[in-house]
């Protein structure tokens, strides 16, 4: 399916749709929007009486009301629009995807998947029948969450950080011959990553994709406190809005589904013409929270912020606020719609099984804490490695000049070689040259690589490739990660949520940041996301901090095949090759002893670098305090997976090196701060020092941040002779 064209996928739906839409009959499908919004509001407000048999009391309600109502209706309207389109494949095997930009609508996918039978395969409490429908209701919002998350089924996007719906199903379509719908709230659209998510993604993903994006706006007016700034805007400068980002906007209502389905062929049939070059987007101006009563209590509630969330709050004591909810309980007529077993009644379409995305059913395979994979036969890296005799030891002498070619030219040619084998796409926010180099013309990774200016979308496009089994890397700098670190972290969560509903993971989502803090101009020195990270002590997240080009390009290979992790690898472009080799079977390793250390029992000093900037400092070092000071006894460890400095399991053997140490000096291309905790908890009553970068608040070279940071040979050297008195 990978390599249909869209144009031919659209076409496909474009019959089918037709069929599917005339066979389900629109009185039909408006009692099921009907219901749907019955359920989402009884999830807020109801403990009992479930069918309003009788007038209802205070004791039938929670004494605390939480959740979202607002995003509710209008995704109920476009689900129901949508619904006989769930669960069909097309002759292509094509499917639809619908993807939730508005996590707030908790309830109505709670409800939708309930009617469907699949939130009860997945939760067994929740079965079709009337105690599953009790527990639906009762136990809002509960384990499952009031919001959007993997816990329902289907669920693969998780957002949390609005905006990246849009991007997320770009990235689908990239790997899966799809018709993907992301539901796209008012916030959303003033979110910078949504923006140049419509701006770019047509653009550049062109003549990549095998599947399609039918974007659809729920333009109700509001975002959570107030007027959006498109709900100010008149409807014809919203139409020219949309007309501008290079898109043909249709509007539906809300007011009709039979309509709304109208809108929907509309925009399949634009999308099925060959060369289409301005994509639909269908808009619902559909008012926030429909349905609901204009005032309540005397207070405005209708088209007012007081409908995002719950909107009644107060009810004890106050029977007239509660004849009120009665009466708009009672407006979905719900004795119409549920028999005396809670089960919807026949007049009520039906909510077909697989609405949304489904796992990927491939294995688990391991990443934190595992021996790394070796590199495939054929892909070693001809990088020279320096001698210990490649320099003077004397004076504090700098490193040999930084590999920056051979890095290069062995990652160039790795990821062709995986791009022609294995469906390998790259996504880089521009300056993919900067980092790597020029691909080969006309070569496999040319045509993987996708570039645009926006870290974000680039997550996006990666999250949502890998979400259909596509391997994928994103390609940057360290100082700009820290614009996706908040994505990074709720991936991470999504990750958690998965394993614990018992459901597949997918690929996992692969960084390489080759353009790190000690290369680069001020403006580009932040390690800061490498400590965001280690400070989530998730075992669900891997950073790599690679010695070598082999081992950087080992560590990689293994990335690129797991699944259910995320991985960041940080290997400078411009590190100097290591002052002697390591051996292969080590560069397999988590972390390393190099050659010529001295054994764990006679060391009186160990030097622990992480990072490739750092390594050939420390083992300068070394070579100095050997040259200088004979007696001195050294080992030199280097630090690949920084999972080993946990003190969980899998990261103890680490620690047990240090029993016989008299000093121990980590030298560190991350911040201190989380060094110096890892080893505070593990090391405690040893003497240790940290250094690493620390922000110096002014313009400096690569050489003399190194120096003024004490992470040059020099001041390693110091270092070790200042420990290694105290001790005596």
């Amino acid at each position: 399916m990978s390599g249909a064209r869209p144009h031919l996928v659209a076409q496909g739906w474009l019959a089918t749709a037709a069929s599917a839409f005339g066979r389900q009959h629109g009185a039909e499908a408006g009692r099921l929007e009907r219901l749907l919004n019955y359920m989402c509001l009884s999830q807020l407000y109801l403990k009992a009486n479930f069918r309003l048999d009788q007038p209802l009391t205070f004791d039938d309600l929670k004494s605390d009301p939480a959740g979202h109502w607002g995003v509710c209706p209008p995704t109920n309207h476009m689900l129901t629009a949508i619904s006989p389109l769930l669960g069909v494949t097309t002759e292509a095997g094509s499917r639809v995807r619908v993807l939730h930009g508005a996590g707030h609508a908790g309830p109505s996918l709670r409800a939708w998947s309930y009617l469907s039978g699949e939130l009860g395969l997945l939760h067994a409490r929740y079965s079709p029948g009337k105690e599953g429908y009790q527990r639906l209701i009762t136990e809002f919002p509960g384990k499952l969450s009031g919001e959007i998350t993997p816990l329902l089924p289907g669920v693969d996007y998780m957002g949390g950080q609005i905006g990246g719906a849009l991007a997320f199903a770009q990235g689908v379509v990239l790997g899966a011959a799809d018709l993907v719908i992301p539901l796209i709230g008012d916030g959303e659209c003033e979110t910078g990553e949504t923006s140049s998510a419509w701006l770019t993604g047509w653009r550049q993903i062109a003549g990549k994709v095998a599947g399609i994006v039918l974007p659809v706006v729920l333009l109700n007016g509001l975002r959570m406190g107030s007027r959006s700034v498109l709900g100010r805007l008149s409807a014809q400068a919203v139409h020219g809005y949309f007309t501008g980002l290079g898109c043909t906007p249709l509007t539906a209502d809300g007011s009709c589904v039979v309509a709304t389905r109208q809108a929907l062929l509309t925009a399949i049939r634009l999308l099925a013409q060959p060369g289409m070059d301005r994509p639909p987007v269908v808009l619902l101006t559909m008012p926030k929270g429909a349905t609901c009563p204009d005032a309540v209590g005397g207070r405005p509630l209708a088209g007012t912020p007081a409908v995002h969330k719950a909107p009644l709050k107060v009810l004890a004591g106050d029977d007239a606020l509660v004849r009120e909810l009665d009466a708009w309980l009672r407006s979905y007529d719900p004795a119409a719609l549920l028999d005396e077993r809670l089960c919807p009644l026949p007049q009520v379409a039906r909510v077909p099984a697989g609405r949304g995305m489904a796992g990927q059913a491939a294995p688990r395979v391991p990443v934190a804490g595992a021996a790394v994979r070796p590199v495939p036969a054929g892909m070693s890296p001809t990088v020279p490695e320096a001698s210990p005799g490649a320099f003077a030891v004397s004076g504090g002498a700098s490193p040999p000049p930084a590999g920056t070619h051979g890095f290069r030219r062995a990652m160039l040619d790795y990821l062709e070689r995986r791009a022609r084998d294995g469906g390998l796409r790259v996504f880089s926010p521009d300056e993919f040259s900067s980092n790597l180099g020029e691909p080969e013309p006309g070569g496999a990774l040319g045509a993987a690589l996708i570039e645009v200016l926006n870290e974000q979308v680039c997550h996006g496009w990666l999250d949502g490739y890998a979400a259909t089994g596509g391997r994928g890397v994103f390609v940057g700098y360290e100082g700009f990660a820290c614009l996706t670190a908040a994505h990074m972290v709720q991936y991470a969560k999504k990750l958690r949520l998965l394993a614990q509903a018992g459901r597949v993971p997918p690929r996992s989502l692969n960084y390489l940041l080759s353009s790190t803090c000690w290369e680069n101009s001020y403006s580009h020195q932040d390690p800061s996301v490498i400590s965001l990270l280690l400070s989530q002590d998730s075992d669900l997240i891997g950073v790599f901090t690679p010695a070598t080009v082999g081992q950087c390009l080992a560590t990689l290979d293994r990335c690129l095949d797991d699944f259910g992790h995320l991985n960041v690898i940080v290997f400078s472009k411009r590190g100097a090759p290591p002052l002697s080799p390591l051996p292969p079977a080590q560069e397999r390793e988590p972390w390393s002893a190099w050659p010529g250390s001295a054994g764990a029992a006679d060391s009186v000093v160990t030097i622990v670098a992480i990072g490739n900037v750092m390594l050939p400092e420390a083992q300068a070092a070394a070579l100095l305090l050997r040259s200088s000071q004979p007696r001195v006894r050294t080992r030199l460890l280097s630090v690949n997976e920084l999972a080993v400095l946990a003190t969980r399991p899998g990261g103890t053997a680490f620690w047990r090196q240090f029993d016989e140490s008299a000093a121990v000096i980590f030298v560190t291309s991350t911040h201190v701060a989380p060094i110096e905790r890892f080893a505070g908890t593990a090391l405690a009553g040893k003497r240790f020092s940290v250094v690493g970068y620390r922000d110096q608040g002014e313009v400096l070279s690569g050489s003399a941040l190194l120096r003024a940071c004490r992470c040059d040979a020099d001041s390693i050297a110091r270092l070790s002779l200042e420990m290694i008195a105290g001790c005596a």
